[in-house]
């Protein structure tokens, strides 16, 4: 699916490591990577097109939600970032 199709898809559909399959050929990418600021900032400022770094920002937030779920700590300021970012991000 393209990055401009998944604007408007629910978050648990995502094309993302989370909704992978265990046991797949994605396992590999599926594991944890740090989030913090600087790379949701660097998301938010990067060249790549507006649907792409909405996107990318949305598999953050699903990914940061999933851990939150799991037990990975208090990850809400993370999530609350990304949802201002998201929402100070124009429309695409």
């Amino acid at each position: 699916m393209k990055p401009e199709e998944q604007e408007n898809v629910p978050e648990h559909q995502l094309d993302h490591p989370v909704n992978d399959h265990v046991g797949g050929a994605d396992d590999a990418r599926a594991t944890a990577q740090q989030i913090g600021s600087g790379e949701i900032e660097a998301v938010a400022v990067s060249a790549a097109p507006l649907c792409e770094r909405r996107l990318r920002l949305r598999e953050m937030r699903a990914e940061l939600v999933a851990r939150r779920d799991a037990g990975h700590g208090d990850l809400q300021p993370l999530i609350d970032e990304i949802d201002r970012t998201l929402a100070r991000l124009p429309k695409a």
